[in-house]
């Protein structure tokens, strides 16, 4: 049974799993995710009849993302982990995001972006085999004609699609993604079937540039 939390992008969500099965699922509707997150968590569980006691591990999007949106996920998953004893798993949201469309688009190049802000995107490429993905270019941060030109005859998705169309041709298509908090789950529950979970402790973000905060105080 795994809570799984995406506040990667400003669409986050919630999804509750057992067994890959989701059983509950939530999407934010604009809201601030400080406010909205745990009420959310709160009513995906009493939804589906389950109590935190029931909860054998947390599953949380580490990024690359929002930087608020991040802490603010990974600092509820960590609270979540550490009151109930539970061991957590943090999963990349480009793989996440690609992992959503896969069974739709098996044995394609699969591009998930996200908008990094200062017209750049987040991005990663895999390439889809069955059920499995294999990483082509690692998650990174860059300006989105360039990653169009990677995402060339496959499939881009996410938040940062639409900053990658005006550079793209017929040969590319763009997916709309829902909620991926679903996807989390899944692949949460496998890290922690493998064995593979960590303490809420060891959770950390996946960064792939500097904060504006810490720009600012390199400048001064």
């Amino acid at each position: 049974m795994v809570l799984a939390i995406d506040t990667s992008t400003q669409h986050g969500s919630v999804a509750l799993a057992h067994k890959g099965i989701v059983l509950g699922i939530e999407a934010s509707r604009g809201e601030s995710h400080s406010v909205w997150l745990l009420r959310a968590c709160d009513r995906v569980l009493r939804a589906a009849g389950v109590k935190k006691s029931d909860i054998e591990g947390y599953a949380v999007a580490i990024g690359p993302g929002s930087f608020t949106g991040l802490r603010i996920g990974i600092a509820t998953a960590k609270g979540l982990a550490a009151a109930s004893g539970r061991r957590c798993a943090g999963v990349v949201s480009l793989e996440a995001m690609a992992a959503s469309v896969l069974e739709k688009q098996p044995h394609q190049l699969l591009v998930p972006v996200i908008d990094a802000r200062k017209g750049e995107v987040y991005y990663a490429v895999y390439r889809s085999y069955g059920e499995s993905l294999e990483v082509v270019h690692p998650p990174a941060a860059g300006w989105p004609e360039n990653v169009a030109e990677l995402a060339r005859g496959g499939i881009l998705t996410g938040t940062g699609a639409e900053l990658c169309r005006p550079f793209i041709g017929s040969e590319t298509e763009i997916i709309s993604l829902s909620a991926v908090a679903p996807e989390i789950a899944r692949l949460g529950a496998r890290i922690l079937t493998a064995g593979q979970g960590i303490g809420p402790e060891a959770l950390e973000p996946l960064y792939l540039r500097k904060s504006e905060a810490e720009l600012k105080s390199q400048s001064k």
